[in-house]
């Protein structure tokens, strides 16, 4: 795998596509997928302590919800599909479906 492009930066700093292995994206992102789950059961479990009706626990609640809808759409084991479960891509109107299914 490629670490560098033209630079001592790493790639993904850069903006360049490292070369993987078949699945290596795939493996990447049940990586984060998995990470992400458990950062999401641990901000749960802390949310439970707020009051019920506090402004704070109302938008947890919504990035819970919206974290859980991302994190339950199938990976697709592409560099996209890679980033936004890394967080550090925004998609634009052009860049086709991310990690939904054709």
């Amino acid at each position: 795998m490629s670490r560098t492009c033209g630079g001592s930066r790493p790639s993904f700093a850069r903006g360049c596509h490292a070369t993987l292995p078949p699945h290596g994206y795939d493996q990447i992102a049940l990586q984060l997928t998995g990470h992400a789950w458990a950062v999401v059961a641990e901000v749960r479990r802390c949310c439970t302590a707020l009051p019920p009706h506090a402004e704070p626990r109302v938008l947890v609640e919504v990035v819970l919800e919206e974290a859980d809808r991302r994190l339950a759409q199938p990976r697709l084991g592409t560099v996209r599909c890679t980033q936004m479960r890394a967080g550090s891509y925004a998609p634009s109107t052009n860049d086709g479906p991310g990690c939904k299914p054709p």
